[in-house]
């Protein structure tokens, strides 16, 4: 077994692995100096793919990571291609694009992939859809769209009085051409987006499109008052069990997410690293479409999630990204 020794040690602060490599058979933890491994990292991949919530940053958002521009800024010089893979659908990658700046380093539009844009990208490009989307989703969502040229419906609050009533329901103005219904995080998210959601996708021939649902809930708040916030997995599977039909998702741990990075970049996947703090999301993508992986504990998954999941053990475990920075 994974000993929990070393987790503890690790959550007290009395034993830093800056970079370990793990084992297939996940029974011990080879512990190598840094300058070493770091140098043998760097050198064996061409490609660094990132997590953002979590890695570049802590998962609240907000509160920065310290050395983290140090980190990417030192890839860049050597000339490494970096690329951002994140299931947030809230943000675009516009918004991305001046979260970066304002932590410290720059980053060309191309390069950031969030699952609103990927799922833009798998409607106009993969699909084909030509038609109106009801975008069960945020502004962020709505601009990838705009990107693309594919109109949407839907953002905000919607327009219909709320109720139970079967002939005030009946009366709802439904949109015509929706070729497609696209659902990611929405604020707005209720009772009305549910029933036209489900009632556009009961005809087959609407597509049924999620950024991902596997993220459902989070706890937010102080320890003494911690409250659990809807994901976007929630909402989908609202959607999803109403109209008794299932989504394509496009968002991690899926194989959609490299398809579309591959259709603007050439990159070689012997070559490439994927760093997340997501065991499910992170280092589950990475194994399904064949890449190396990277598991940083600033986030979500710690040690004894590697010793509760033995399949999803990543091929690296950093305990910062800035320890990359020597």
């Amino acid at each position: 077994m994974f000993p929990r020794a070393i987790a503890r040690h690790l959550a007290s602060g009395r034993m830093r692995m800056s970079f370990a490599t793990l084992p297939n058979t996940v029974a011990n933890v080879t512990s190598v100096q840094c300058k070493d491994s770091v140098g043998h990292f760097l050198d064996r991949y061409d490609t660094f793919m990132f997590d953002c919530d979590g890695v570049l940053w802590k998962n609240d958002h907000i509160t920065p990571i310290p050395g983290i521009e140090h980190a990417i800024q030192k890839l860049q010089a050597l000339n490494k291609r970096v690329l951002y893979v994140t299931n947030n659908s809230i943000v675009s990658r516009e918004a991305l694009q001046r979260k970066f700046r304002a932590h410290g380093f720059e980053s060309p539009l191309e390069n950031i992939f969030g699952n609103g844009y990927s799922a833009a990208i798998f409607l106009k490009d993969i699909l084909k859809v030509s038609g109106k989307v009801y975008l069960v989703g945020g502004a962020g969502m709505k601009w990838e769209l705009d990107q693309v040229g594919l109109e949407s419906v839907g953002i905000g609050s919607d327009c219909d009085n709320p109720t139970s009533d079967v002939d005030e329901l009946l009366k709802y103005t439904l949109t015509d051409n929706i070729e497609a219904v696209l659902v990611g995080f929405d604020e707005h998210f209720s009772f009305n987006k549910i029933y036209k959601a489900a009632t556009y996708i009961c005809n087959p021939k609407c597509h049924f499109v999620a950024t991902n649902n596997i993220e459902k809930g989070t706890f937010i708040g102080e320890a003494d008052d911690r409250r659990r916030m809807p994901l976007t997995g929630t909402m989908v599977n609202a959607i999803a069990e109403t109209a008794n039909r299932k989504p394509v998702v496009v968002g991690k741990p899926k194989r959609i997410m490299l398809d579309c990075i591959l259709r603007k970049h050439d990159v070689d996947v012997s070559r490439t690293v994927f760093i997340g703090d997501s065991l499910k999301a992170d280092v589950g993508f990475a194994k399904r479409v064949g890449i190396d992986s990277a598991l940083v504990l600033t986030g979500v998954s710690g040690i004894n999630d590697i010793e509760d999941a033995p399949e999803l053990t990543p091929n690296y475990v950093l305990n910062c990204l800035a320890d990359i920075v020597t």
